[in-house]
C-alpha cells in the first residue's frame, strides 16, 4: 500500500455497468435450474435510480486496475456459494 493512500478515501466499484433486469438475465442464464421470475413493483420514496461512482481516484492515484469481468466475479461467487452452502 502507498503511505499516501493512508486516512483517504477511495471509492471501490468496478467499472460494470448493470441494470436489475440484466443482472437478472446473466443470473437466469448462469442458474438454468431455477424458475425465478423477477417481478418490478412501483417505484418507492428514496429508489435510487442511477447509482454511478467514480473510480477514477482509485485508478489513478493507486494504479488500480479490475482483473476480472462482471460476469466472471459473478460466476466465481456463485461457484463458492454452492460449495459453502451445498446447493445445485
Amino acid at each position: 500500500m502507498s503511505a499516501g493512500a493512508i486516512g483517504q478515501i477511495w471509492n471501490c466499484a468496478s467499472d460494470a455497468r448493470v441494470t436489475i433486469r440484466g443482472l437478472d438475465e446473466v443470473v437466469v442464464e448462469r442458474v438454468r435450474e431455477t424458475s425465478s421470475k423477477i417481478h418490478f413493483v412501483e417505484p418507492r420514496i428514496g429508489d435510487i435510480y442511477k447509482f454511478d461512482i467514480d473510480n477514477q481516484k482509485l485508478k489513478s492515484e493507486l494504479g488500480f486496475k479490475f482483473l476480472t469481468s462482471f460476469e466472471a466475479g459473478l460466476d466465481r461467487t456463485y461457484e463458492e456459494m454452492r460449495r459453502d452452502f451445498h446447493f445445485n
